[in-house]
């Protein structure tokens, strides 16, 4: 808006002194000059940046990767972190979801805290994009959690697990839940799984060693607890 605001001042200034310099040959040069104005217009609207396919899919990531962690959940502050990254306003970010995928109707819903909404579409995408259904198993359990229905996001990480046992972070946000139900031998467990499958996650690591000093396994929870050190030096405790 303010480059065309730019544009039109200038323009208008050459007008005037096209019309001063030229006179009677106004008729001429009017056209043309209208001509050049609304071409540097239309020149300048279609640079406004629009989001292409390629860049929504990296704005798609981006989002993923925030809203992946049930102990960190995404706040407004971070989406407008975001949205101001991708160039677009919240209002387009969301209207680019809704007119988007399942998935993305259910990141939508998932963000609006409209979690009964975001578990439909993520299972109903999971029956029908077989390649999209352990991640979608995975939204839907962070979905249950997030509105405290614990034993049904441990099944759904579960079966997030089933589809690809190489998803790191639902073994994490599986550990985390059974933590939650008090289930911390079971949770270590997960939490082994989730190293296991991606070792720099220090702060699974970290989770791990919390985990195992409330089964009392002291001396295997420092072990585990300088390993995620060397990792992440901020978990460090005094």
């Amino acid at each position: 808006m303010v480059v065309m605001i730019f544009i039109l001042g200038v323009t208008g200034v050459l007008l005037a002194i096209i019309m001063t310099l030229v006179g009677p040959q106004l008729n001429i040069i009017l056209p043309i000059a209208v001509t050049g104005l609304l071409a540097l217009i239309l020149k300048a609207v279609s640079k406004q940046r629009k989001p292409t396919p390629h860049d929504l899919s990296e704005i798609r990531k981006l989002l993923l990767d925030e809203i992946s962690n049930v102990s960190n959940p995404l706040s407004l502050n971070r989406l407008n972190v975001i949205a101001a990254q991708s160039g677009l306003q919240l209002e387009q970010f969301f209207a680019d979801l809704a007119r988007g995928p399942l998935m993305d109707q259910g990141l939508k819903a998932l963000i609006e805290q409209d979690y009964k909404t975001a578990v439909k579409l993520f299972e109903e995408n999971a029956r029908t994009k077989l390649k999209e259904a352990a991640f979608s198993w995975f939204l839907g359990g962070n979905a249950f959690y997030f509105q405290g229905e614990y034993r049904e996001a441990v099944t759904a990480y579960q079966m997030s697990t089933n589809f690809n046992p190489r998803l790191a972070k639902a073994w994490f946000n599986w550990a985390v839940t059974l933590e939650v139900l008090g289930q911390h031998e079971k949770a270590t467990e997960k939490y082994q799984k989730a190293f296991g499958h991606d070792p720099s996650l220090a702060e699974t690591e970290h989770n791990m060693s919390s985990s195992l000093r409330s089964n009392d396994a002291q001396e295997e929870a420092m072990e585990k607890y300088q390993q995620a050190l060397k990792f992440e030096t901020k978990y460090a405790e005094t």
